[in-house]
């Protein structure tokens, strides 16, 4: 399986169709976006279980390349501080 899957729109219009003609609604365009929504929901679920599986194939956050960044870089992780009244500072 590789890590990233394209939704195929065939898929998707075939399954908007049958949403159709099951009598979920009398529009199209409500199925078609009920179809997208199953479609990338599955694509997330199918994804995220990989992820599970091959944990190193993560890709890394921005924050997470931020913070390894500015650790290779000798530079303190910020820290933020509350004043007397309740407003956040950053040091």
């Amino acid at each position: 399986m590789t890590t990233i899957s394209k939704i195929s729109k065939r898929d998707v219009m075939n399954r908007a169709w049958k949403i159709y003609r099951g009598n979920y609604s009398k529009n199209f365009g409500e199925c078609l976006s009920r179809a997208w929504w199953v479609e990338k929901e599955i694509q997330k679920s199918l994804l995220e279980e990989y992820y599970w599986e091959h944990p190193e194939a993560r890709p890394e956050s921005l924050g997470d390349r931020i913070r390894r960044e500015n650790r290779e870089k000798g530079i303190p992780a910020p820290s933020f501080h509350r004043d007397l009244r309740g407003k956040f500072s950053f040091l």
